[in-house]
């Protein structure tokens, strides 16, 4: 008996220890339009500051409820991606587009953001190369690459618990 004591204290550990340098991912903050809007005008300022901004000027932030509906401009119009398309940006709007019902989280709208302001920061054109070459997908074309380690200073951005910047 004291054997399964010893394993279910070290499941629960184990579980604990998970649950905690993860616990982020396991909260789902009500993320309205509203507060996607303000920290995207919160954070947007701070990033081009940081990173500067990108040859074709800086973009703006613009929220769409659906994927869809905002290609075909027909209100309410849902598709395959719907329920996980967080961002893009589009060069020839230089606009970064966040699908706020999506958004999950402060830490999830940064993300997005930094994400898409790297490929703002991008040549289109060789965007569009590597992704036609074979070799690279969704995940292993270098732009992407570049896109996702941008989003691993988001906490630089984050509004501490005292609703304060962190610097």
């Amino acid at each position: 008996f004291n054997w399964i004591c010893h394993i279910s204290h070290g499941v629960w550990i184990s579980t604990m220890k998970l649950l905690f340098e993860n616990w982020r991912q396991y909260l789902k903050e009500d993320m309205s339009e509203e507060k996607v809007q303000s920290i995207a005008d919160r954070v947007l300022p701070q990033i081009v500051r940081d990173r500067g901004v990108p040859p074709q000027g800086e973009p703006i932030v613009e929220l769409h409820a659906d994927i869809y509906a905002r290609y075909s401009d027909i209100e309410g119009m849902k598709g395959e991606l719907s329920h996980s398309s967080k961002a893009e940006f589009v060069d020839e709007d230089n606009t970064i587009y966040v699908y706020f019902p999506n958004m999950t989280s402060e830490e999830d709208v940064i993300r997005s953001i930094l994400h898409e302001f790297e490929h703002a920061h991008q040549d289109p054109e060789e965007y569009e190369a590597y992704r036609k070459q074979k070799e690279y997908d969704g995940q292993s074309n270098p732009h992407e690459v570049a896109a996702r380690k941008a989003e691993e200073t988001w906490e630089k951005y984050s509004v501490d618990w005292a609703g304060e910047s962190p610097e």
